[in-house]
């Protein structure tokens, strides 16, 4: 049987749901899916879709199908909208394909996603471990804020094993047997009071004992943005978990090889992006190259002593976590027993950087 990627957004992010499916088609082993789910009917299917796009044989779009699978009354905020809960339908319409990859939209896709679908595969779901998990958690719904060994329990989970679901990869049969539009209502009426990340918090419930770690490659997210796990693990998928999304963000809170990955590839597909306003863009660039400078003679200013010490921290946290994940032989993907060395990084005048970093993303 076939395999499939798919996305499920709305028109916001129908442009970088295309985007991405363009990238993926240039690989020719699996078909791509794209689920928009409109909330504004009026807007035609032809202006949500690039022209590059529709060139491709194998992008498949779909629009308004998913909705009616919703069960009612699901708990949502305007961070986590009811459309959240819709990527977990879409494999019903694609019970045709043996596995599939389930994309949030706001990533950025480097490498072929086919050793995914080829690794051995004895499980439900396949993901990467939530590394935003390891620094203090916030529950949303509740004025109480436990620690990060504690709040699992209050979701129903056992320990501090999470993954975070902007990357799925899925057993199409397995997956199909399962009634969510039970098993939603049931978890959040029993945990909706201190849940953080709505769907993702159901998920890791449902398979908590039944889950197929990856390696960071496969889900690179923001919170190991810039710690040098870069060159440990190629990102193959670069998820960008933060506020700070790089196609409309001009003020260097993200590498700028990520920001000029999008700005090329959306010139490239003739998509509009967001551009910053350039008087306060370089305000803040004259301010870090100034604090750049005085760093590189040894002044260190007071930011970048600040992000030094949160950075070795962040480090210091997630360096246990991989190397005891590497030890146990945790990840699936990859049984290599990697060494994690003191990271190459650079203070930038706006924070600290993985040196090299476009080098370690285009290596092949």
């Amino acid at each position: 049987m076939k395999n499939a990627a798919y996305f499920v957004v709305d028109e916001n992010l129908a442009a970088m749901a295309g985007a991405m499916s363009f990238i993926l088609s240039q690989y020719d082993h699996y078909d791509i899916h794209v689920f928009v789910e409109r909330s504004n009917r009026s807007i035609a299917p032809s202006e949500l879709i690039p022209d590059t796009v529709t060139a491709s044989n194998r992008i498949h779009y779909h629009f308004d199908r998913l909705s009616e699978f919703l069960p009612d009354k699901l708990p949502e905020t305007e961070q986590w909208p009811k459309i959240v809960y819709l990527r977990l339908f879409a494999p019903h319409i694609l019970s045709n394909y043996s596995r599939l990859i389930y994309l949030d939209a706001d990533i950025a896709i480097f490498r072929d996603l086919q050793p995914l679908f080829e690794i051995e595969f004895p499980f439900t779901v396949g993901a990467v471990h939530d590394h935003g998990m390891l620094k203090k958690t916030e529950v949303l719904r509740t004025e109480v804020e436990p620690s990060t060994n504690e709040w699992p329990h209050g979701i129903g989970l056992e320990g501090c094993r999470y993954f975070n679901s902007g990357v799925l990869l899925i057993n199409t049969e397995k997956w199909t047997l399962l009634n969510f539009q039970k098993l939603i209502p049931a978890y959040f009426e029993k945990y909706g009071q201190r849940i953080r990340a709505f769907d993702q918090d159901f998920l890791n419930y449902t398979f908590k004992k039944s889950w197929m770690e990856l390696s960071p490659s496969w889900n690179f997210q923001t919170s190991l943005f810039d710690l040098g796990f870069e060159h440990t693990f190629q990102p193959a998928i670069v998820h960008f978990t933060g506020p700070s999304k790089p196609w409309n963000d001009g003020l260097n809170c993200l590498p700028s090889a990520y920001q000029k990955y999008f700005t090329e590839l959306y010139d490239f597909l003739g998509l509009p992006h967001t551009q910053t306003n350039s008087k306060r863009k370089l305000l803040k660039k004259a301010k870090a190259q100034i604090r750049r400078l005085l760093h590189s003679i040894g002044i260190q200013s007071k930011r970048s002593r600040k992000h030094w010490y949160f950075w070795e921290k962040r480090f210091r946290t997630n360096k246990k976590f991989v190397m005891q994940a590497l030890r146990n032989e945790r990840y699936a993907d990859d049984r290599t027993q990697k060494q994690i060395e003191e990271p190459n990084v650079f203070f930038d005048g706006y924070t600290i950087r993985t040196r090299n970093l476009k080098r370690a993303l285009s290596q092949k």
